[in-house]
């Protein structure tokens, strides 16, 4: 994975604390640092990992405190930065204050990188920096991706032009999974020794699927005209409208299981196993936080909105243009009912 993304494999440390905006970059982390720990001499049956919703601190201080029964112990807390409260703070701080002997990684995505930039985590920060290695893994953009993908091929043994990159980054869009998994394709199926347009164009997708997702984020995000310019590309791209349509109700479908999960007390990990456990997983933890951005009662009229949509769609008397208009006019509409 190229430089900037993942944790030095190389250092072995006390202490760990990780946060990324992307889920799948988090949890790339905390398998290295699984991985780093174990080629270290920790056994495998002495690895805990708790989910931070719901933590319970004195049982992580019960164990990082005492010696395991093979030696030093490995504690990893996985979650989401909004799922830091107060009271997690504060114990999460004094642990790692204390923390002697075995080992303690935090691997947290987050949302909202301004919020994690306030004042109150400062101490959280300093006290991991003294004891250990803060890594905030920082925003990747388009020229970071197609970067990430040219590496990527080259370990594989392909070459693969910065152009033909950004091209894989504007079909694919910015999820590093789903860009891991499509350059692996091509790296599989290219005879020769450089990944070609031909084989791009054959078998690559121009996944509707990830560029709605983009645009659903930067709904969430306010940024509206983001939105209709992605929204203008798919349409210059000829992707249907219904399909459009279709990936953006799967996403607010996703917010909408969400929140009312939550209310149930089940995170995306929980809803993600009783709706769709085949899907991927970063769909529902990407759904959990965009969800945030929106009360139930929104998220109920957004798919009023949307299904009132798609029977529009399916009138005879309605134009590929007509159903370009009127998608663009949702997306803004949807847009007004952040909270």
């Amino acid at each position: 994975m190229a430089d900037g993304i993942l944790l030095d494999r190389d250092f072995y440390e006390r202490l760990w604390l990780v946060t990324a905006e992307d889920p799948f970059v988090c949890e790339e982390n905390r398998k290295l640092i699984r991985k780093i720990c174990i080629r270290n001499g920790i056994d495998e049956d002495s690895v805990r990992t708790f989910d931070l919703k719901g933590i319970k601190w004195d049982e992580v201080r019960d164990i990082l405190s005492s010696i395991g029964f093979f030696g030093e112990r490995l504690v990893l807390i996985r979650g989401s930065f909004t799922e830091l409260n107060d009271e997690n703070l504060k114990e999460l701080t004094q642990i790692i204050s204390e923390i002697d002997y075995n080992r303690l990684a935090v691997v947290l995505d987050v949302p909202d990188p301004k919020k994690a930039d306030a004042k109150k985590y400062r101490s959280l920060y300093d006290t991991v920096s003294k004891r250990g290695k803060l890594f905030r893994v920082p925003k990747v953009n388009d020229r970071f991706l197609a970067s990430y993908l040219v590496d990527r091929a080259g370990k594989m043994g392909k070459k693969l032009s910065r152009d033909l990159a950004f091209r894989i980054v504007n079909n694919v869009g910015n999820d590093l999974g789903l860009l891991s998994n499509e350059i692996d394709k091509y790296c599989f199926s290219e005879p020769s020794d450089s990944i070609t347009a031909r084989v791009v164009d054959g078998i690559g997708i121009k996944n509707t699927e990830a560029s709605v997702f983009d645009i659903v984020d930067r709904i969430c995000r306010g940024k509206v005209s983001f939105a209709l310019k992605k929204t203008e590309d798919l349409f210059s791209l000829r992707t249907d409208e219904i399909s459009v349509l279709s990936s953006l109700s799967t996403s607010f479908v996703d917010m909408h299981r969400c929140k009312l999960g939550r209310k149930q007390r089940k995170n995306h990990s929980d809803v993600h196993a009783d709706f769709e456990s085949r899907a991927n997983r970063y769909r529902y933890q990407k759904a959990s936080r965009n969800s945030n951005r929106f009360t139930l009662e929104a998220l109920n009229d957004i798919l009023h909105l949307l299904l009132d949509t798609d029977i529009r769609f399916k009138s005879a008397s309605m134009t590929a243009a007509d159903r370009q208009k009127r998608l663009k006019v949702l997306i803004t509409r949807i847009s007004f009912m952040r909270s």
